[in-house]
């Protein structure tokens, strides 16, 4: 779906509520542009993401590229030391991350749609979701799957 098209208020509330689900300082979502081979920041809440709307990315390029690639979630405990970071983003002269959960948006295919990002989200909050549901990162595919079907 092209992003023009996309339910943007409706990706916004829910970028904000899995910001605040997770006490994190950001969440982001981008979907992928399967003729240009490119990943599209569309939503989000939090730091910096003002400057990370509309950026684009290709597919396999930074964490979130390589979520989109891989089709596979993702937890990085330090975003600067991952061989994946793409440290040019201009967000990155507002803000960087130190810790990152990633999973695809996949359609009823299987077929990667887009990516969801937590951007610092509380340890104590992660040590929560480990209790509770085994880790943070089954919690928010329960999220993702939900955010697939509105970008789908």
């Amino acid at each position: 779906m092209p992003a023009a098209d996309l339910p943007i208020a409706a990706l916004i509330e829910l970028c904000a509520s899995v910001r605040d689900l997770f006490d994190a300082k950001a969440c982001v979502c981008a979907v992928v542009d399967d003729q240009a081979d490119r990943l599209e920041f569309v939503a989000g809440d939090g730091a910096g993401v003002d400057l990370l709307i509309g950026q684009r990315l290709r597919v396999g390029e930074g964490i979130a590229g390589y979520v989109a690639q891989a089709g596979v979630p993702v937890e990085v405990a330090c975003v600067r030391e991952d061989d994946r970071w793409a440290a040019g983003l201009p967000v990155h002269a507002e803000y960087v991350p130190h810790s990152l959960l990633g999973v695809p948006l996949t359609d009823d295919r299987g077929r990667v749609v887009g990516i969801l990002n937590v951007l610092d989200p509380s340890p104590d909050v992660a040590a929560e979701a480990q209790s509770a549901v085994g880790g943070a990162l089954p919690a928010l595919a329960v999220v993702a799957a939900e955010l697939a079907a509105l970008i789908s």
